[in-house]
């Protein structure tokens, strides 16, 4: 049965061809074994080593198309034993080829043992290495590695034990080691049928009739007794038979059939890899998000249909294209592009990209793609279209908002607390509600407790506890909250409990709602309970028919006034409201005069009754002040109109809204719908000069401004105001003073001649006397010299006086220049001590400096400076008696230069300080002490101080001295 199934597997036409070759070969070994034994020999170890290397050439070739290195384990064994055997053959008695060997037998013998190891060896292990993957190298390196530790072991080192012994014939280690050997085999045979199920039955057949053929062949070679004896020649030609079926099982059916298997097998696969291809193909292009293989240069590699829709082309016309192009339309990579970053540290990346030539938004997803290198060559980029997420998260987004905006609206939070954690979450209006910042504690129950007004703590935690312990699933409760400001909030809260599945109460939530204002208006609604029979003011129902169904007794003061009463029918102008306000259904006001007072009344319409309601106000007062206020009005329009000035009122927009009747004799009659700039001054657009920003801003602004169109100067005085309406505006007063300015500039004409016509003979007066006194006209007499030094002196202070009265007249009229220089003031002090050396020297006064260094640089007007200093210094020199001392101090302080001049003269009466420095005056001790002075000096001084934003005052006490002080701000 077995042989029938043999001859079904293996071809018949194949069997046949094989059985002839082989029968062939045989024969021909064995006539040749009769006429020459060693060609016989030589052909027999020959056809075994080319067999062994045909199986080699064949599995080392097939070794990249099967699953695991058995079949090269067998070629490597099949090729070391072919080697062995070819040397055993080129070593046997009579070859003479190897020297040494020609009549010696024990080489050949032992070369054949070691070929009989390594084939027993290889048999033995052959069945536990069917499904092991062992690495071809690890074979060759061992089967190499035996045949050149046999090699040395016979040829080199001579270790290997002796086999043949030349007139004794086999050794015992040679026939122990050939049933060795042949033990191996037939284990090898147990071992392969133990494991029968992991090969094919015609292989197993092969491989037992293999054994079987070693097997006998061995045991013959145990029992010869020279090398040329039969049962020599027998095991030979046993061996050729087994060497041939090795092929056979190994080769033809082990490896051939199944090599051609393999490619039909391989065609197979390659339809299975199509159709899985197909399939990938197809799950490629069916998932809905948009995919793109992109190369190193953002070139796209491949795109699934879902990609080339949205890009509105095929998926081969996208190969090629540049994504920031195709996607984003653009010249180069778009800013944190995921592929991009993919490319720069070859991780993945994922980020939502919002690009509206797509249409929408996308989750972006780049995957490194590397070769088996570990270089990179792109990426995988997935973009799903979360679009609709997106709003979905927005609409949420929105809902969220909405909620807190209807909580932060309504005064409603929400709060869960979850049992078993004890931990309280608050929604943001709870921390509103309870006058907190949004998480600004971490709420538990006990630090909601705490926030418990204290009288209402006990009754909300037993409210809790109750309803806890009681198994209710609800509880509700309303309460007082105690914010840290110390404000007291009314809250409701309605509080729902979830269960576990043993029905264990493990969580509740609920709301709080702030009620503070409902019960603010409860508290008014039970005030108002007393209404209207407490209410002060007249209150009364009136019917549809203008019939009075209720008055409260504050309405008798208007009910008495029309004569009139409860029943009764109210006036014709009030019945008349009431039928207007409930036909409209609106409030309709009307003002009731009752003798010494008068009231506003609202007749409000109830809602589906036919009835109203009458509220009254008292306004006496009201119309007291606007009956006064009309009067005031009246009484300032008649002032207005009869001001010489002209007056007009312009509001923000530079519309007029008055004009006084001085005014339209200037500019005309006309003011209706023009602006201040088109009445007053013909522009078309406000004026560059315009105050209005300073005027409106609270300040009062005074000026002056020539009028082209008029050929006249007007002072301008601008001021802010507010109209009854209560709307600001500015009221701007203009005064002609174009005659003033004319008679100004006539007196500084008239001033400048006068100063020339004076100063002239005075100067001649002087340097005349001047002449005579040094002698130029001879010799002058004691009494006329008297005379000259006389006239010199008074012409002296005649000059000083003209020179003060100018300046006078200058300051006053605003022509005097303070304009800012830099001031060298140290030049100056030492320059007016020079010009009053002579009176220093004559009163022997003492004069002491005392200048602070670094004094910074001041700038300030050189003449003015020097008319302050001329006039204080001359003062304490006129006015300190001879011997006295006067100091001179100029230090910085307080952001300015203060100089300080002290005398010890007769100093100011107290009563006269407050005048000193006014015009012409002169305190009554200075008189006495001098007849010297006009009173100019100290009121230029002052003027001057007014000017230039300095200051000046004084320190005094009569009979001790004076010191004055006039500071210079440094800015």
């Amino acid at each position: 049965m077995a042989g029938n199934n043999f001859i079904t597997k293996f071809p018949v036409t194949r069997l046949r061809v094989g059985i002839l070759q082989i029968g062939l070969i045989l024969v021909v070994l064995y006539i040749v074994a009769n006429f020459n034994y060693l060609l016989f020999h030589v052909l027999a170890e020959f056809f075994g080593s080319a067999i062994s290397l045909a199986i080699f050439l064949l599995t080392w070739n097939a070794r990249k198309f099967v699953k695991n290195n058995y079949y090269l384990f067998f070629g490597m064994a099949f090729l070391t034993s072919g080697m062995i055997s070819l040397i055993h053959a080129l070593t046997y008695r009579g070859m003479g080829v190897v020297a040494g060997t020609l009549n010696d037998s024990n080489v050949a013998t032992q070369l054949w043992l070691a070929n009989q190891y390594i084939m027993a060896t290889t048999f033995l292990i052959a069945p536990f290495l069917l499904e092991k993957k062992i690495r071809s190298q690890t074979i060759v390196w061992a089967y190499l590695t035996a045949f050149a530790l046999f090699l040395t072991m016979i040829f080199y080192w001579k270790i290997f034990p002796v086999a043949y012994a030349e007139g004794s014939g086999l050794t015992p280690f040679k026939k122990v080691s050939e049933y060795i050997v042949a033990t191996a085999y037939i284990f090898s045979l147990y071992f392969f049928w133990r494991r029968r199920d992991r090969l094919e039955k015609r292989v197993l057949h092969l491989i037992t009739f293999t054994l079987a053929l070693f097997f006998v062949s061995t045991i013959t070679f145990a029992f010869y007794v020279g090398v040329y004896s039969f049962p020599n020649e027998l095991g030979h030609l046993l061996r050729v038979l087994a060497f041939y079926v090795s092929y056979l099982a190994l080769v033809e059916f082990g490896l051939m059939r199944p090599y051609h298997s393999m490619f039909r097998e391989l065609n197979e696969n390659k339809k299975v890899l199509q159709d899985a291809k197909n399939g990938w193909e197809r799950t490629f292009n069916s998932v809905p998000d948009l995919i793109a293989i992109l190369d190193e240069n953002h070139g796209i590699v491949r795109a699934n249909k879902a990609m080339a829709e949205r890009l509105g082309t095929t998926a081969e016309a996208c190969i090629g294209m540049k994504c920031y192009q195709a996607v984003h339309k653009c010249d180069r990579p778009i800013e944190l592009c995921p592929h991009a970053q993919s490319l720069l540290d070859g991780k993945e990346h994922i980020s939502e990209v919002h690009e509206p030539n797509l249409g929408g938004d996308f989750l972006v997803s780049t995957t490194p793609l590397k070769n088996g290198e570990g270089q990179l060559l792109g990426s995988v980029h997935v973009a799903r279209d979360i679009t609709e997420r997106k709003k979905v998260e927005m609409a949420l987004k929105e809902s969220e908002e909405g909620l807190k905006r209807s909580q932060a609206i309504a005064h409603l939070g929400n709060w869960e607390l979850d049992i078993s954690q004890n931990k309280l979450t608050w929604s943001d209006e709870v921390y509103r509600i309870f006058g907190l910042k949004p998480q600004e504690f971490g709420a538990t129950y006990e630090a909601f407790l705490k926030a418990i007004h204290p009288d209402d703590r006990k009754i909300v935690d037993e409210a809790y506890s109750n309803s806890i312990r009681d198994g209710r699933d609800t509880y509700a409760i309303e309460h007082r909250v105690l914010r840290p400001s110390g404000e007291i909030r009314y809250v409701q809260e309605k509080c729902e409990h979830f269960r576990d599945e043993s029905g264990k109460i493990i969580r509740s939530a609920g709301m709080v709602h702030d009620i503070t204002v409902r019960k603010m208006a409860e508290k008014k609604i039970a005030d108002l309970a007393k209404f209207p029979l407490e209410n002060p003011n007249p209150v009364m129902r009136i019917s549809s028919e203008g019939k009075i169904i209720y008055a409260n007794p504050a309405s008798t003061i208007i009910l008495d006034k029309f004569e009139i009463g409860k029943g009764d029918s109210v006036p014709k102008e009030w019945e008349k409201a009431v039928k207007e306000a409930i036909s409209e259904i609106s409030k309709k006001i009307i003002e009731v005069d009752a003798g010494d007072k008068k009231f506003l009344i609202t007749i409000a319409p109830v809602a589906k009754d036919s009835y109203v309601n009458v509220y009254s106000a008292e306004i006496t007062k009201l119309k007291n002040a606007e009956a006064a206020l009309y009067h005031e009005k009246e009484k300032l329009k008649q002032i207005l109109n009869k001001m010489e000035d002209g007056v007009y009122i312009v509001n923000r927009e530079y519309n007029i809204s008055y004009i006084n009747p001085a005014l339209k004799k200037y500019f005309g009659q006309n003011i209706e719908r023009q602006k201040c700039f088109e009445y007053l001054h013909g522009r078309k657009s406000p004026c560059p000069w315009c105050v209005n920003k300073e005027v409106f801003s609270g300040k009062s602004v005074r000026w002056e401004c020539f009028f082209e169109n008029l050929n006249r100067t007007f002072d301008i005085i601008e001021t802010p105001m507010t109209a009854p309406e209560g709307t600001p505006v500015k009221l701007q007063i203009l005064r002609d003073i174009t005659e003033k300015k004319m008679l100004e500039k006539n007196k500084e004409d008239f001033i400048s001649l006068a100063s020339h016509q004076l100063r002239t003979p005075l100067s001649s007066i002087a340097l005349s006397s001047e002449l005579l006194l040094r002698g130029t006209a001879g010799k002058t007499e004691p009494a006329q010299k008297e005379y000259l030094e006389e006239i010199n002196k008074t012409t002296k202070r005649m000059a000083l006086l003209v020179n003060n009265l100018l300046n006078v007249s200058r300051l006053e009229m605003g022509t005097f220049s303070v304009e800012t220089e830099p001031l060298d003031i140290l030049s100056v002090i030492q320059t007016k001590l020079k010009e009053f050396e002579p009176i220093i020297l004559e009163k022997k006064l003492k004069i002491e400096k005392k200048i602070q260094e670094n004094i910074p640089g001041t700038f300030f007007n050189a003449n003015s400076f020097e008319i302050v200093f001329d006039n204080l210094l001359s003062n304490a020199i006129r006015y300190t008696p001879a011997g006295g001392e006067i100091s001179i101090e100029l230090r910085k302080e307080k952001g300015a230069v203060l100089l300080e001049v002290r005398d010890t003269g007769c100093g100011i009466p107290e009563k006269q300080k407050g005048k000193i420095f006014e015009k012409t005056f002169r305190a009554e001790n200075a008189k006495e002490m001098s007849s010297e002075g006009a009173g100019l000096g100290l009121y230029m001084v002052k003027s001057i101080a007014d000017l230039t934003g300095s200051k000046v005052w004084f320190d005094s006490a009569e009979e001790k001295g004076t010191t004055f002080y006039f500071s210079i701000p440094l800015n």
